[in-house]
Order: C-alpha cells, then structure tokens, then sequence
C-alpha cells in the first residue's frame, strides 16, 4: 500500500526543494541569506560519505590495472572514466547544498583531479568528431567551466573540448567550448587568467537552464548575476 504522495509534498521543506531546479548546483537556498535545512546537510554527508566509501574500495582494482597497464589496458581506460565520474558526482553533491559561488572554491583539488582524469581518459579517444550515446565527459567539463573559477583549469577543459569533438548524447563538444567562453569571457572581463579568488560572487554567473530544442536543432542557454 503507497501513502498518499501528497502528504509528502504538502509539507514546505519538501515543497519547496521540488519546486525549484536543483541541476548545476541550484537549490531553495541558493543566493538567500536562509540556512540550508539540517534534515539536507545531513542526506549529502550520508552520500558524500558512500562516495568516498565506495571509491576507496575501488582504489585497489584501479592500482592492480596501473601497475600492469599494458595487460589491462581495457579496464585501466574505464576504471579511469568511472573514476572520474565518482570523483564529479562526489563534488556535485557537496555543491547541491552550497549557497554562494564562492563555496565551490573549496573544491579546487577536487576540480584538478577531475580534469586530469579526463585528460588521461581522453588521450586514449580520437582527435575526429566522435559520437556517443553515453554522456562520458561533457557533462562533467560543462560543471567544471560553470562552477571551477580556476583559470588554468578552465583553459585545460576548453583544450579538451575544442581537441576532441564529441557528440556525447544531447551534449555537443562545440556548444559546450562556446558556453565555457561566453562565461569566461564575462567573468573574466577580458583580464586574462585569474584565481578563483579574483572574481568576485557578484561576478559569477549561475547558469540556470540547458535546454535543447528538438525543431531548431539547437541549445539555449540561461544564465544570471545577482
């Protein structure tokens, strides 16, 4: 027997995180001066914790195909590409509870592995445009340029984009260079490469809104600063 799912609904906190986008790390609380609800807080540690749990029981397998790299060399590409996915939704869920900007800074480290590991995985993928029904790594580039502040990692995302095109899903390699450049360029206003530091939260844009238009065969991006 199912309880009545508006029961659930019916209540504001629940409401409320429904209501709005939580994609590309928008929440109820994004940009407000309201703390986020203790019952959210403690649902992300649960699953940062399992993340973390998981991908420690990972690292071995990952070693045995490093240390023998020319016999399994296979596994070793998409224990890379797992890794890399774990290591994005892991900070993707630490974000889904941010509620400035400034707090995906903390991630730096995080951001560096992230983009090193598609870095590895790509090498092995062709210089050509390339189509996939699975979403690898486009997903995760698109994060890294709308939540990474870090000039030099943002440059090493668009030298992948632009070295590999891809059509991965509904995620287009191409659209996804124009978007990282069209943020920069406003971030950045034109100064060239800058710290997370340097550019300030009123600065910053949340990208809000991708969506793809079926009849025109086109993206549409949505974006503010506050």
């Amino acid at each position: 027997e199912c309880a009545d799912i508006s029961d659930y609904f019916a209540k504001a906190e629940h409401y409320r995180w429904i209501s709005k986008s939580i994609r590309y790390g928008w929440n109820p609380w994004t940009d407000s001066d309201e703390s986020v609800p203790a019952i959210w807080l403690a649902e992300s540690e649960r699953c940062v914790r399992e993340i973390e749990q998981w991908s420690t029981a990972f690292g071995p397998l990952v070693r045995k195909f490093k240390s023998s790299a020319a016999k399994y060399s296979t596994q070793l590409l998409r224990a890379t590409l797992v890794s890399l996915q774990a290591k994005f939704t892991l900070v993707s869920v630490r974000g889904a509870v941010h509620r400035r900007e400034q707090e995906w800074d903390a991630h730096l480290s995080d951001f560096q592995e992230v983009v090193t590991l598609a870095e590895t995985f790509l090498a092995s993928q062709p210089k050509r445009f390339f189509t996939s029904f699975e979403s690898d790594t486009l997903v995760v580039l698109v994060y890294l340029i709308c939540k990474c502040r870090d000039g030099n990692i943002r440059r090493r995302v668009l030298k992948l984009l632009d070295d590999y095109p891809r059509r991965e899903a509904l995620w287009d390699s191409k659209y996804c260079s124009k978007l990282g450049h069209w943020i920069m360029n406003i971030e950045e206003g034109g100064r060239g490469v800058m710290k997370s530091s340097d550019i300030t939260e009123e600065q910053r844009l949340r990208v809000f809104s991708l969506d793809y238009d079926s009849v025109e065969g086109s993206m549409r991006t949505w974006a503010c600063q506050i």
